[in-house]
Order: C-alpha cells, then structure tokens, then sequence
C-alpha cells in the first residue's frame, strides 16, 4: 500500500536502535575485555562509559534541582531515600575498606577478591563488562 514504508520504518526504528545498542554493548564487552585486569588500558575501559554515563546524565538534567523533565519515584520522595543509600553505601565501603586491610584475604575476603576467579575466564568478563555497560545505560535512560 501506499504510505505504509514510513510507518514500517518507524516501526521499526525503536527495535533497530535496541539491537544496535545490544551489539555496541557486547563490541564494548568483547574489546574491554581483552586487556589484564588493573592495568591503564582496563582502567580506560571502564571510565569512558562511566563518563559517557555521566555526561548523559547531566545533559538529560539529573543535576538540576527543579529540571523540566519529570521526576522518577525517588526524587519525588524527597532526601530520605537517597539519605539512606548514601548510609548503605557508606557502610558497604566501610565493610570493604576494612577487609581490603585486614589479613588474610581468605577469611577476610573483598568484593574484587571473590570475582577474581570467575572473572578471570575472557568469556565471563566480555559478558561482565556487557551487562556492567547495559546496566550504566539503562540507569540513564530509564
């Protein structure tokens, strides 16, 4: 029929860009996950999405106290639920930190410590590093 391509194409717009997402991601995953882990091309790796994140953030106005987008459920809440992540997380670093100087890492185990040997399989960190990614993204965009 006649018009029936540019609604096609539109329908399919959303669908194309989601699989295109899903291959950068796992492109992301698969390269990120070449290089030794705690080495400056790793870091690297894990900072430019952090600062893609960041940047997305800010541009969609996250930083702005009364920005014309609406609000998800927590900012409306007020300060209370972000008073309290900032506790829990406060008090799993507190938890980290402590174990990160206690001996030995055997009883007193930290986060990177127990995904050292899962995450020492290429696979499983290529993946890792994926969903890592996806979850960054879907934070900001949601």
């Amino acid at each position: 029929m006649i018009g029936t391509g540019s609604r096609t194409r539109e329908a399919h717009g959303p669908a194309r860009h989601r699989m295109l997402a899903l291959i950068g991601l796992a492109a992301y995953g698969a390269v990120a996950a070449v290089g030794d882990p705690m080495t400056w091309p790793v870091r690297v790796a894990v900072a430019a999405p952090v600062v893609a994140v960041l940047v997305l953030a800010m541009r969609r106005g996250w930083h702005r106290a009364h920005s014309p987008r609406t609000r998800s459920g927590i900012a409306v809440g007020g300060p209370v639920p972000i008073i309290v992540w900032m506790v829990l997380l406060a008090v799993v670093a507190t938890i980290q930190l402590g174990h990160f100087f206690a001996e030995p890492r055997s009883i007193y185990p930290t986060l990177s410590s127990l995904f050292e040997e899962p995450l020492s399989f290429y696979p499983v960190r290529a993946v890792a590093f994926s969903v890592w990614a996806w979850l960054g993204w879907t934070l900001v965009t949601r």
